[in-house]
């Protein structure tokens, strides 16, 4: 019966795979995994090679990503095959040539297929049979894939996202359609479990909570119908800041009135009290800002607080999150303010004297001439509950002890002030307000479609664009080009709106290239809007007009900053002061982050600044002085990346990345020779600590082209340093052709500045290309001849490392007699020099070849000669690597006790300090700790922890290990099938004599003994 089943494939709520009886669960990598899927669904027709390699492995070059190709395929038919009777079968659903791949669709049952096939055509006709749409609505066990993406494949995920939401909207609509037609027919408890169902995908769609209170009240249960509507007004109120439609509204009053009509008992209605208010009218919703807008009700409600002032820059929604909070407590606290709650307009209000008549005009006060405006304005509030909202008090500052004096007169006044800066009363709450929230553009990956658009930023955008745009949608395709929009203009809702009228001229990846470079691009055309707010520019320039010199004078300097700064930059690089900064965090100009201890300048503000500079700030003092203190910064910072301050290091760094590289590339424009040349490896290190191996080879070479000039002023000797570090990120790259191209074009350079030591470690680095390729043969002729011209210009130091690096070429090649004869010289070169680090890292180096060789005793005896030789130095980080590589002898010698002490003191180290490539070796060792002990869940966990670093170094050897470990697992747990595939695939890939030894004995061995050959 077997070889007549299908493949099951579902990919609805879940992802599972089931041939017959047999559930098939090994998936070597998410690409596979990925392959499938995308062949799954879009079956029947042939694929390119080129195509798939180009989806799933986008970022490599073409010969690379067609050989991972071909790996995924094999593995995928791998993985088909255990579960297969005949390589026949396995033909009829998949067809791979040279050229092309077709997946079958006779061979295969997929849940999405099925769904899209009984779920048409729609809508459902008066008198069609139900049960095929009843069908597909059980298919579906949630969303398509839950969980499943892949970051590093743009294309890939927008196909997948693409399908996602295409079945959500299937979805969406097939229960919409079995609900109403159920309803039809009398079926109310059937119609009522499809609009629940609905309800849960869709849980903002008002329509369908329409649908629960009729069906509700349909079927009786007017309770429910009201306590929906509750639902549903909450929910929207807490998730985007809106009020339902008219239409719900609507609905509910008319149930609450047939419930009320039909109520034995009714209680009389209270009286409705009447508010005398004045709060301008809005023409949109608020998007967002309900958390603000609570809190805000909160301040107010809260009777030791009498005065509330909104903060921010132009364009951030004060002004409609004023009226919106004015709304919010005339419908649902109107007794608190009962005397009324009045909005004051102050932009055309130039003097302060004049607000207390703009106040009494507001309040409709018949003024006399015979006493002070204030005093009758006094005498009229008296003790009556009011509220003010008194808008755009920038500019009138000076009026603020008035204000309160106000306060103190009539005890029931409140008042709720939006101004850029704080009035500095002491009954004054401050209330800052910034942008709305924004997916981050680094992380949208993580986010589904529907989550990222939730976001208000997202959300506001989109509604201003359909204004303009009515068929404008939020897609996976302009959903990157948005977030960057709103990182842009930081959530500021203005200019968001600016921003988002241009979608009918251009794309939104256009709009934000045009943002990025001119803050005169967001204008806007609306008659309502007053001048001062018709661009951002016209915003910031009315700010501009109110600062003091010395405020001018700081602030385009602090524009030189990217992605924040600390207080001690701004002290040592701008001439700051901290009063300074406190004044323009006052006047939200600047921001504080009390969690990172950082500031923070608006880009559209930065933009501004600097373009008010009196001289163009890359000329200045002041430029020389901010790339001094940053490259001595990653210099200071570089040098920890070696300590158990690693972190901290890293960190530091990575806050101020964006200031690094501006300082960086500043230095090489303008040929600080010196200052580049000192901080070169430590910022190679942190792109090294940071696994940002592409990104160090862009910046690094634009470095480069900005430091060429003619040939006679070329800077040959920094430009060989910083090639060597390219090829160092280019062979962690696997780009290894570019990397023998950039290493010889580095030896040509160093050979010109005559510096034998740069010299020697470029042909330690063609070893090493060569050598990471497998070419050990060419690997060694050129270490050969690296240890001969070290030797003739009498560079013993040069000598040591080419025997360091010959011993690890024979390491890799499991000839550990040559490796340790290797080894040993070059001890004996590096001890006559005096060199004592590479002395300890030699004897340890022959410690791991006696490991290799089973010779434990020995193995030990090294490693406690490096160690206490790193001690007595206090290299702690070293010290680490022979205590772990201690830790795994005693593991092999079964001293389990010992083995743990050792390894979880290493590994700890080395977390701390953010060493990946040291963590493998240990998690695989804590793996054969936790499963001798029984905790299978735990050694299986240590497993994948280590594959996942291995995966991420990209580090052939450690993945092999890692996979390997994996197969004993499976062997250990009975899964005798999986353990064998595994081992299959791992011989094809592993290069190593002794390991590939190791696996061929466990294959020929495995069917007899599986379990008992394991725990030898």
């Amino acid at each position: 019966m077997r070889g007549m089943s299908k493949l099951q494939l579902r990919f609805l709520g879940t992802f599972h795979l089931q041939w017959g009886e047999q559930n098939i669960v090994a998936f070597r990598t998410e690409k596979v995994r990925a392959l499938l899927v995308y062949l799954a669904v879009e079956a029947d027709r042939p694929h390119r090679r080129e195509s798939l390699a180009a989806l799933l492995w986008p970022e490599m070059a073409q010969k690379d990503a067609l050989s991972n190709l071909r790996k995924g395929l094999y593995r995928l038919k791998q993985t088909l095959t255990t579960a297969v009777s005949s390589p026949a079968q396995l033909d009829q659903l998949l067809t791979i040539t040279r050229q092309e791949v077709i997946w079958h669709t006779p061979a295969v049952t997929l849940d999405l297929h099925q769904f899209q096939q009984l779920s048409q055509p729609l809508p459902i006709l008066p008198h069609a049979d139900l049960t095929p749409y009843e069908q597909a609505a059980a298919l579906c066990l949630g969303e398509l894939l839950p969980g499943f993406n892949l970051p590093d494949t743009p294309d890939f995920e927008a196909w997948l996202n693409n399908q996602r939401t295409q079945f959500h909207t299937a979805w969406g609509n097939l229960l919409h359609h079995l609900s109403h037609t159920h309803a039809e027919r009398g079926n109310l408890p059937t119609a009522l479990t499809y609009a629940r169902q609905q309800l849960k995908i869709e849980p903002w769609d008002e329509s369908t909570h329409r649908q629960l209170m009729r069906l509700y009240a349909a079927n009786g249960q007017r309770a429910a119908a009201l306590a929906q509507y509750e639902t549903c007004r909450s929910l929207l109120m807490e998730e985007l800041g809106l009020t339902p439609e008219p239409a719900t509204k609507a609905l509910y009053q008319q149930l609450q009135q047939q419930a009320e009509k039909t109520s034995p008992a009714a209680a009389p209605a209270a009286p409705d009290i009447q508010l005398p208010y004045q709060l301008p009218p809005t023409s949109t919703p608020l998007v967002g800002r309900q958390s603000q807008r609570e809190q805000l009700i909160n301040h107010l409600l809260n009777p030791d607080c009498r005065l509330v002032t909104l903060i921010g820059t132009g364009g951030m929604g004060k002004t409609r999150l004023a009226i919106a909070v004015g709304e919010q407590l005339r419908e649902a606290h109107p007794a608190v303010f009962a005397d009324g709650l009045f909005f004051i307009e102050l932009a055309g209000l130039s003097q302060a004297e004049l607000l207390p008549t703009a106040v009494a005009e507001a309040l409709h006060i018949s003024l006399n001439s015979h006493q002070p405006i204030p005093a009758q304005l006094i005498e009229f509030i008296g003790q009556r509950q009011l509220l003010l909202l008194l808008d755009n008090f920038d500019e009138l500052l000076s009026g603020a002890t008035w204000l309160n004096q106000l306060l103190t007169a009539c005890p029931r006044l409140k008042l709720l002030i939006t101004s850029r800066e704080p009035l500095n009363l002491y009954a004054e709450w401050r209330y800052p307000l910034a942008g709305l929230p924004y997916p981050n553009p680094a992380e949208l990956s993580t986010l589904s479609l529907p989550e990222a658009a939730q976001f208000p930023a997202v959300q506001l955008f989109v509604q201003v664009a359909q204004r303009v745009k009515p068929d404008f949608a939020y897609t996976a395709e302009n959903g990157a080009a948005i977030s960057h929009i709103c990182q842009l203009v930081e959530g500021s809702p203005l200019a968001l709106e600016m921003a988002a009228g241009w979608v009918r001229l251009m794309a939104c990846d256009h709009i934000a290239l045009q943002i990025s470079q001119s803050l005169d691009f967001l204008t806007a055309h609306y008659a309502h809007l007053p001048p001062r707010q018709r661009s951002m520019r016209a915003i910031f320039e009315q700010t501009w007009r109110t600062l003091a010199p010395r405020e001018q004078a700081v602030l385009p300097r602090l524009a030189l900053f990217r992605g924040g700064f600390t207080l001690e930059a701004a002290l040592a690089t701008a001439e700051a002061t901290p009063d300074l900064l406190l004044t323009l965090i006052d006047k939200s100009l600047l921001r504080y982050d009390a969690t990172h201890n950082r500031y923070t300048v608006h880009e559209l503000l930065r933009q501004f600044a600097a373009a008010h500079a009196p001289v163009r700030l890359e000329e200045t003092a002041t430029f020389a002085c901010y790339s001094e203190y940053y490259l001595r910064l990653v210099t200071q910072q570089g040098a920890r990346l070696q300590t158990t301050q690693a972190q901290d290091a890293l960190a530091i760094i990575k806050a101020d990345v964006d200031n690094v590289r501006q300082a960086w590339l500043w230095a090489a424009r303008h040929q600080q020779r010196e200052l580049l040349s000192h901080s070169v490896a430590s910022l190679a290190e942190f792109y090294r600590c940071a696994g940002l191996a592409e990104e160090a080879i862009t910046f690094l070479r634009r470095a480069i082209a900005a430091l060429q000039g003619t040939a006679e002023t070329n800077p040959v000797h920094l430009i060989a340093q910083i090639l060597h570090y390219i090829v160092e990120n280019l062979t962690r790259s696997d780009q290894y052709q570019e990397a023998l191209t950039t290493v010889r074009a580095a030896q040509k350079l160093a050979e010109i500045s005559d510096d034998h030591a740069l010299v020697n470690q470029l042909q330690m680095d063609e070893a090493r290309i060569y050598w990471e390729q497998g070419r050990y043969e060419k690997a060694h002729a050129i270490l050969d001849a690296a240890i001969r011209q070290s030797e003739a210009t009498t560079d013993l130091s040069g000598v040591a490392r080419g025997w360091h690096t010959k011993g690890n070429a024979y390491w890799s090649t499991s000839d550990y007699d040559a490796a340790l004869a290797a080894y040993e010289r070059g001890r004996q070169v590096a001890e006559q020099v005096g060199n004592s680090r590479l002395v300890s890292t030699l004897t340890g180096n022959m410690g791991a070849v006696y490991w290799r060789q089973k010779r434990y005793m020995e193995a030990l005896h090294h490693y406690e000669i490096a160690l206490v030789a790193n001690q007595a130095s206090g290299q702690v980080l070293e010290e680490a690597i022979w205590l772990g590589n201690i830790g795994l002898v005693y593991l092999d010698l079964h001293e389990d006790e010992r083995a743990e002490q050792y390894i979880t003191r290493a590994l700890r180290t080395h977390r701390l300090a953010g060493r990946l490539y040291y963590q493998v070796d240990l998690l695989l060792g804590e793996t054969e700790l936790f499963w001798r002990r029984g905790d299978v869940h735990t050694a299986v966990a240590r497993q994948q922890e280590a594959a996942t670093i291995a995966y991420r170094l990209r580090n052939q050897a450690y993945m092999l290990d890692c996979e390997q470990a994996q197969a004993r697992l499976a062997l250990r747990q009975g899964d005798t099938a999986v353990g064998r595939q595994l081992l299959q695939s791992l011989l094809m890939r592993e290069f190593r004599p002794d390991m590939l030894t190791e696996i061929e004995q466990l294959l020929v061995r495995l069917p007899e003994t599986a379990y008992q050959l394991v725990e030898e």
